[in-house]
């Protein structure tokens, strides 16, 4: 039997209830849905809504799945950078050009900024006028490598040789894609796994979907405006707030561990010593 993975739940918690009227009233979560990692994979969303107990001490739960995940468009897409765009001779060459380019201004900070402004927006337009499908390509130039490989001799050894090059640089490609999207940085570069990166990928992306959460009120909410809202509202009460309580900056700042020790603390507020400032000017 292959290894089963709770899929977890959406609604309340709590699947059975003892219905007792006393001390003795209990709630238990007894009753899941499980799935292994074949099915799992088979669809981009699967949820388990534990239902209203209309006459029995267990919820009925309701499993739904779709080939599309749910998920929110921003109004603004942020620039990343594909590792695999390296391995592509017209993005190093577009990289060279923006780069020789001269800059308007004159320190070297604001420089480098424009020419990392200019490659974004460069790339951007490379990329959409550049884009292609590396499992379409992949299987189009096997096809073709197979039926030259049928009738391989002296005659097409050169168009054989060929198209392998051309297949093991879309190989690497597919593969730094899929490393870099499943955010793996424990192993080095060499053996393609490209299957176990798409993977990590997909349960990454199940992992983050948000399907309800709850608002400032308590209340659990489900629809995608509705949690949208939630977390607009949250946000603009922590940023709008004006005169912020001591006790909520201090478990603010809880969350975030300390850099400088009291020692290292005590030495950066010390009067500068005579002998300090003749060093650093030496």
């Amino acid at each position: 039997m292959r290894e089963l993975f709770d899929v977890g739940w959406t609604g309340s918690k709590f699947t059975w209830c003892n219905k007792h009227r006393d001390a003795t009233f209990t709630v238990e979560r007894l009753d899941r849905g499980l799935a292994n990692k074949e099915w799992l994979d088979c669809f981009k969303s699967v949820k388990v809504e534990n239902l209203v107990a209309r006459s029995s001490d267990h919820r009925p739960l309701c499993f739904s799945y779709g080939h599309q995940a749910p998920f929110f468009k921003g109004g603004h897409q942020f620039f990343k950078y594909e590792v695999a765009w390296g391995k592509d001779e017209g993005c190093r060459q577009l990289i060279r050009e923006v780069w020789l380019n001269e800059s308007p201004h004159d320190d070297s900070i604001r420089t480098v900024q424009h020419h990392l402004k200019l490659s974004r927006v460069s790339l951007s337009r490379w990329r959409r006028s550049s884009s292609s499908d590396f499992d379409k390509e992949i299987k189009e130039k096997s096809a073709i490598l197979q039926q030259l490989q049928n009738a391989e001799n002296q005659h097409n050894e050169v168009e054989v040789l060929k198209l392998q090059e051309e297949l093991g640089v879309l190989l690497q490609k597919e593969y730094l894609k899929w490393r870099q999207r499943a955010k793996k940085h424990w192993y080095q570069e060499g053996d393609r796994n490209t299957r176990f990166f798409h993977a990590c990928v997909m349960q990454r992306r199940k992992q983050n979907l948000i399907t309800q959460i709850r608002d400032s009120a308590g209340v659990l909410r489900s629809d995608e405006a509705e949690i949208a809202h939630a977390f607009k509202e949250h946000f603009q009460n922590i940023y709008s707030s004006s005169n912020p309580r001591a006790v909520d900056i201090e478990a603010c700042l809880q969350c975030i561990s300390s850099r400088v020790s009291m020692e290292m603390n005590a030495d950066l507020v010390a009067p500068f010593q005579q002998e300090e400032v003749y060093c650093a000017l030496q």
